[in-house]
């Protein structure tokens, strides 16, 4: 008899695991899941949190992690819920009442709601017409609306409201960052025309990675965060398609012996832009283990 309770018992548990979890549980979990960045892991604990014991102690702390962590997965549309659960209590403090309303911006720039990330920039700036992260984020939702001069006008407010400010680095290389993407979106394509077409491209393109390789330097001279790893991933991602285009020339016009030789004096112009950046990078801190991904990713020969 107790041996087969025993065994009633143990199955118990390991079908239903929940019944042995409890609020402490989640949280100290899910806190420590947020802490090391594990956001997939702070989800599953704090959304159990906030769902389960919607009157546990840490239950707003919980709510604003979940909402970061959601934006941070790219669930952007998830973190809203979180966010404005968040933002219904009352006399909640300045501070966190920005911190989630820069939060509830960043999930609905995501989620691709301009105007409504524009309504809530705009809410933000009313009380605080200082604020750094809401000019950034109100020139990222006019880029995302296609409005670049208005985009210029807020990175440049961006730019005055951080002058001779202590303002985080992170928000900084992230500035930085979208200026990298702006300039990288600017590159000229390398598509199938003639000779002179391509060369002309080719030329382009090479001046403007070289342009986009100066702002990756200048956001690694801040420090090193996800920004700073996003801006060299792109710039290597656009590093790797002019190769590409020099290796392979899109000439679908030229043939056999023509195409050689074209593709000859193409593969000299790209080898003069790859001699030109690595001379560029030798005079700066190879030291920093991103600039050494930036020389991998440079450095084999194209002949």
């Amino acid at each position: 008899m107790w041996l087969t309770l025993c065994l009633l018992l143990s199955f118990t548990r390991a079908e239903f695991p929940d019944a042995a979890e409890n609020e402490i549980f989640h949280w100290n979990q899910g806190r420590q899941a947020y802490e090391t960045r594990d956001y997939s892991q702070a989800i599953f604990h704090l959304q159990r949190l906030v769902s389960r014991y919607p009157t546990a102690t840490h239950v707003r702390e919980a709510l604003m992690m979940l909402g970061i962590s959601y934006v941070e997965k790219g669930k952007f549309q998830a973190a809203r819920a979180p966010i404005d659960r968040f933002l219904e209590a009352k006399d909640i403090p300045p501070a966190e009442w920005l911190k989630a309303k820069s939060i509830q911006t960043r999930a609905t720039l995501g989620a691709h709601q301009w105007n409504q990330a524009l309504s809530l920039t705009h809410e933000i700036l009313r009380k605080m017409p200082l604020e750094a992260e809401a000019h950034l984020l109100k020139a990222k939702a006019f880029d995302s609306m296609h409005r670049n001069a208005e985009r210029e006008e807020w990175l440049q407010s961006f730019d005055q409201v951080t002058r001779d400010k202590n303002v985080p680095v992170l928000l900084l290389t992230e500035a930085d960052s979208f200026r990298v993407e702006l300039k990288l979106r600017t590159c000229p394509k390398i598509a199938a025309l003639d000779e002179v077409g391509i060369r002309t491209q080719v030329s382009g393109r090479g001046l403007c990675l070289q342009e986009a390789l100066v702002l990756v330097h200048q956001t690694l001279q801040r420090g090193e965060t996800p920004w700073t790893q996003r801006s060299i991933l792109d710039w290597n991602t656009n590093f790797a398609s002019f190769r590409h285009s020099c290796l392979a020339p899109p000439a679908k016009r030229i043939r056999g012996q023509g195409y050689k030789e074209l593709r000859s004096r193409i593969l000299k112009d790209c080898q003069e832009f790859q001699t030109k950046i690595l001379e560029t990078l030798e005079t700066w801190n190879q030291s920093q283990t991103p600039l050494k991904e930036i020389i991998r990713t440079v450095d084999p020969p194209l002949l």
